[in-house]
């Protein structure tokens, strides 16, 4: 829960869209070992998430508390940090794995 709060402030404080990097960086233990993906479509959407991160994401994606929004993988590269992969341009299934560049965003406010 602790994690989920976390993440839902940070996205707040920055009003606005952020990218996996700016968050993993800015939430203490978010970065791990684990691979955010679809793997169903064989998509990444980042790689390095701790396994706490991983449960309070997908909570937070489950309730519909944050969304994720296709961006330009330029936006990775002003923050120094982008994964080494084909970009997935569209919304179907790949043979091999491709990234999905998203930004992030909270869809409710905290009380």
């Amino acid at each position: 829960m602790q994690m989920q709060h976390q993440i839902l402030s940070f996205l707040q404080q920055e009003d606005g869209y952020v990218t996996f990097n700016e968050l993993i960086e800015a939430i203490p233990h978010a970065a791990g070992d684990i691979d955010l993906l679809n793997a169903e479509l064989n998509i990444v959407l980042w790689k390095g998430v701790s396994d706490g991160f991983l449960s309070a994401f997908n909570h937070l994606m489950d309730e519909k508390l944050i969304e994720l929004r296709g961006c330009d993988a330029s936006l990775y590269h002003l923050y120094g940090s982008w994964l080494d992969l084909p970009i997935a341009t569209e919304r179907k299934m790949y043979t091999e794995p491709h990234w999905l560049p998203v930004l992030i965003q909270p869809i409710k406010r905290l009380s």
